[in-house]
């Protein structure tokens, strides 16, 4: 997650820790890199920067982060202060118009239209469907299979030697004789005739006759009788009253107010951060390059700034998070910066 570049650069607290030999305090086995404590600031906040090509010589650096957030607690105190109230401080003359109704009887004219019926009996040609049926006679082909032998007669030839002797002497000569043989078989043919049948179909006919239709109209005319009706109109009245008049007037008064009384801290969020420089080519680091540390939600985060930001990858290697109380975590994170 890419966060603010440069932001609070003004604001530079590390605390940087570089393991180059090993520590006096450390008794046989493995020889420990050496310690070497850098210049620190009390004051915490919750991002640092620190500057590559340093990190590149020391290798490994360690520092805290410091997260935050205060809230303002308030009570509730009585507190002296002036009220206002509404008194009463005289009275005035209210007059307005009032009307109100004044009636009496009249007879008048009252007229209206009244329907009367005008009927009259109008012929007229009544036409209906009525059904019916048609026949003719239909012819149709009727057909069955019948059997028939049918005969043949082939001529069936045969060879035979007849012994023949003459001049030149005896000898069997060959000769061919044919007799008639007749062969018969059975022929299926199909044999039709005609039929006739009568075909009748249902159809409607139309019939007509003249009736008489009831053709009925209301035609309209005045019929007036004089009612005696009561007529009422407006008279106006002006009448008076004495309101009274009301002011403001103040004085002195207790009020429960919400007053704040002091800060208490809401959420402290509290990193300490591990970062590891490798530089397998030993290639050279620029001054401008920056690694900028954050923290933020309960989250570190870990951005380099600077024109060769591309030229680095950055692992995170681990993030655990200890919930100390309500208001306090302790993170512990790990991070690896390789150049590539």
């Amino acid at each position: 997650m890419k966060k603010e570049k440069f932001y609070r650069r003004s604001v530079l607290v590390l605390f940087i820790t570089v393991l180059a030999a090993c520590g006096s305090d450390n008794k046989g086995g493995d020889t420990p890199p050496q310690v070497e404590q850098l210049p620190q600031t009390a004051e915490q906040s919750a991002q640092q920067s620190l500057s590559l090509n340093q990190l590149a010589q020391q290798r490994i650096a360690q520092f805290d982060l410091n997260h935050q957030e205060s809230e303002m607690v308030y009570e509730d105190r009585e507190v002296q202060t002036t009220c206002t109230r509404e008194v009463q401080t005289g009275t005035r003359q209210d007059c307005r118009t009032e009307y109100s109704n004044v009636c009496h009887i009249e007879n008048q004219n009252i007229c209206r239209q009244v329907a009367y019926p005008v009927c009259q009996d109008i012929p007229e040609n009544v036409c209906r469907d009525v059904p019916d049926q048609v026949c003719r006679n239909v012819t149709t082909p009727v057909c069955a299979n019948q059997t028939r032998q049918v005969c043949e007669t082939t001529q069936r030839c045969t060879t035979e030697t007849t012994h023949i002797c003459d001049s030149r002497g005896c000898r069997d000569v060959p000769r061919r004789v044919c007799n008639p043989v007749q062969s018969c078989h059975n022929v299926t043919e199909n044999v039709c005739h005609n039929e006739t049948h009568q075909q009748c179909e249902r159809t409607t006919r139309r019939e007509c006759s003249i009736v008489n239709r009831r053709d009925c109209h209301d035609e309209y005319r005045n019929e007036c009788t004089n009612v005696p009706q009561q007529v009422c109109q407006q008279v106006p009245r002006q009448t008076c009253t004495n309101v009274p008049v009301y002011g403001n007037e103040q004085y002195a008064c207790t009020q429960t107010q919400h007053v704040p009384v002091g800060e208490r801290v809401k959420l402290h969020h509290l990193a300490h951060i591990k970062i590891e420089f490798k530089n397998p080519r030993n290639r050279a680091i620029p001054v401008s390059d920056v690694a900028v540390a954050s923290l933020e939600d309960g989250n570190v985060y870990l951005d380099i700034d600077g024109p060769n930001e591309s030229k680095y990858r950055i692992i995170r290697i681990s993030q655990t998070a200890r919930r100390i109380d309500n208001v306090e975590t302790v993170i512990i994170a790990s991070f690896s910066i390789e150049a590539l």
